[in-house]
């Protein structure tokens, strides 16, 4: 996943942390009975009861500070699929940097990225990628083999901007990734947010670049 792994490199290739402990933050996702209507709108009752990822910190330019702008996730599941509801704060619509592109491909733009490690392994991983014009990217993680591009799963996303944020929904069902049989499951999970105009990549769980690997440092779901 080039767009996301250009910026870990630079986020684990400079500044330092107080320590190079790893700090493993939780997030629990919330069962529904309902699913939410794909559509970038994170207005129906389903999210409101949904415990909210945020505190976000900076990988790339100054590791470990505080973000330039604010986000928040939000994640629900049900028997067929994950959800997830993001909101990117920012100043002005005018502001989100976006341009149209393929599939797959980079482009000069802001992102949000939901990466699940479904077996908790620390080695392996999913990703899924979209951009302000609604482009998708996904791709596999391997701590042997590095990103897989040409993997590409079917899942759902929208995008919505306003005067000021933008704001995704996904449905990523569960045929699109493998994982555990196990009725209670620990996942490894991370979100990820690129604002393109400030050269800022930002993590939910915050990468330490006096550590290496990536996945080994995800949060848990």
């Amino acid at each position: 996943m080039r767009i996301i792994l250009a910026f870990i490199l630079l986020s684990l290739g400079s500044n330092s942390f107080a320590n190079d402990s790893i700090v493993i933050r939780n997030l629990s996702a919330l069962r529904i009975e309902q699913a939410p209507k794909i559509d970038g709108y994170l207005d129906e009752d389903v999210w409101k009861g949904a415990e909210i990822a945020t505190d976000f910190t900076q990988g790339e330019p100054n590791p470990g500070e505080a973000p330039s702008q604010k986000t928040e996730v939000r994640v629900l599941y049900d028997d067929e699929a994950i959800y997830i509801g993001a909101i990117m704060y920012d100043v002005s619509a005018d502001s989100i940097m976006r341009q149209l592109s393929n599939r797959d491909d980079e482009g000069n733009t802001d992102v949000f990225a939901v990466m699940f490690d479904t077996y908790n392994d620390d080695q392996n991983a999913y990703g899924f990628v979209v951009h302000p014009t609604g482009v998708q990217w996904d791709a596999r993680y391997s701590a042997s083999q590095g990103q897989d591009v040409s993997w590409d799963a079917v899942w759902k996303s929208e995008v919505r901007i306003d005067s000021t944020n933008w704001y995704v929904e996904m449905k990523i069902p569960y045929s699109a990734i493998r994982f555990s049989k196990e009725d209670v499951q620990v996942w490894g999970i991370n979100f990820g947010r690129k604002i393109r105009r400030f050269r800022e990549m930002n993590w939910w769980n915050t990468l330490n670049p006096e550590i290496d690997g990536l996945v080994n440092q995800f949060g848990q779901l």
